[in-house]
């Protein structure tokens, strides 16, 4: 432990430095220095964990270097010395986040009973970020484990796989010997501005769980493909009800979709598991290929009677296209559609060519030219009202484009249709 001790008058950190037993107040190493200046050329070239400074110092105070030492080097602890019994001095110094603030002249002893209070805090504090960092670096290797167990499979790597959940089922056995694994599949429907990224979105998921459940450290996170992911929860042999684990997950679910910038559907399994899911890996590995986009909802394993029947992807755009024919005569765009359908406009886009063949805009405007084409040909409408009614406010832009589709002009197509 290390201390700093700074004071203009250099008779007084001498004084301080030889009569107090630095030792016993748990600092190994006492720097001084007499000037603000020669503190920061300290701090930069040796670690210090405690700051001991004067408050009344000529050119910048105690109050302006510890403010740089905050900026610079949060977790050093600083402690004050001033000569000046004022207020507001105590009140900046604390507001400022320092430890502890000693009036002058101060008894060796009240500055020795200061520090040690100050070198147990920096020692808790220096044990609390490494459990913490040990936590972080435990959780980042169980999401790492999970998406090299998916990475395996992809490949048809089985027992590969299989060796990394039982690595990830022996990080877990050392929390709790009996225990088992709960999964829910999470798929981002869209973003409502920004797409965030995936070691966001995990860390918000576990977060989430672990605070719902009130369990710390119990969910790994990974991202199998683009937009979907496994986040895995674990609990105790016999402490989740199957109806809490229900109330907790329909929790998170409308959490996320209320206060997050995204969406989401989930799919969660209702029964736990304690070995190798390679069964639940093919059904999940096959629903994140198949472009599962569904909307915002719960699809919960096996149905649930409660919940409108789950759509086809097919389907979706058998609707999507209803959609643009009962809305002909406007501009409809592929946004619309997409949040008419709950999903996300890219994700939309490329399921809409998947099932249709066309792009959302070659789609739309041939059915505008098929309307078009059947106005010309069955009704008395005026060219002008005919191009309104299939979205087109201009008359010319109109024409052209029905040119380009047709070879004819709306007039000539009119007349070679009354010929025959």
């Amino acid at each position: 432990m290390r201390l700093l001790l700074v004071d203009d008058q250099k008779e007084i950190t001498e004084s301080l430095k030889k009569s107090i037993d630095w030792a016993a107040a748990g600092i190994d190493e006492v720097c001084t220095a007499v000037s603000s200046k020669e503190a920061k050329l300290i701090m930069v070239n040796v670690e210090i964990d405690i700051l001991l400074t004067d408050i009344e110092m000529p050119g910048e105070s105690g109050l302006e270097l510890f403010q740089w030492t905050r900026e610079r080097y949060p977790d050093i602890i600083g402690i004050f010395l001033t000569s000046h019994a004022e207020f507001a001095y105590a009140q900046e110094a604390i507001r400022m986040g320092g430890f502890d603030y000693i009036l002058q002249p101060a008894r060796y002893q009240e500055v020795a009973c200061v520090v040690a209070k100050a070198s147990q805090r920096s020692r808790e504090n220096t044990h609390t970020e490494k459990i913490v960092k040990q936590a972080r670096l435990l959780a980042d290797q169980c999401d790492n484990l999970l998406e090299l167990m998916f990475m395996r499979y992809r490949e048809g790597k089985y027992e590969e796989s299989a060796a990394y959940f039982d690595k990830l089922r022996n990080i877990y056995r050392l929390k709790d010997e009996k225990f088992f694994f709960r999964v829910i599949w999470v798929q981002i429907v869209r973003f409502e501005k920004e797409v965030w990224s995936d070691g966001l979105l995990k860390m918000v998921f576990r977060n989430v769980l672990e605070e719902l459940f009130g369990r710390e450290d119990s969910v790994s996170a990974a991202c199998i493909d683009d937009g979907f992911f496994c986040v895995m929860q674990m609990f105790g042999s016999s402490d989740m009800e199957p109806a809490k684990w229900k109330d907790g997950i329909e929790r998170f679910h409308s959490f996320i979709n209320e206060h997050m910038d995204f969406k989401i559907a989930i799919y969660p399994e209702v029964t736990g598991i304690t070995e190798f899911p390679l069964e639940r890996l093919a059904r999940a590995y096959a629903l994140a290929k198949s472009d599962s986009g569904r909307g915002t909802d719960i699809f919960w394993e096996g149905g649930d009677a409660g919940r409108d029947p789950v759509r086809s992807n097919e389907d979706c755009i058998r609707i999507a296209e209803k959609y643009i024919r009962d809305n002909i005569s406007r501009s409809v765009s592929r946004a619309e559609v997409a949040e008419y359908l709950n999903f996300n406009e890219e994700y939309f886009s490329r399921l809409f060519k998947k099932y249709n063949g066309d792009t959302f805009k070659a789609y739309e405007m041939k059915e505008r030219i098929r309307e078009a084409k059947k106005l010309l040909q069955y009704s008395n409408f005026s060219i002008n009202i005919i191009a309104s009614k299939v979205g087109y406010d201009n008359f010319s832009h109109f024409s052209k484009i029905f040119k380009q589709a047709t070879g004819y002009t709306p007039q000539e197509y009119r007349g070679l249709k009354s010929q025959k």
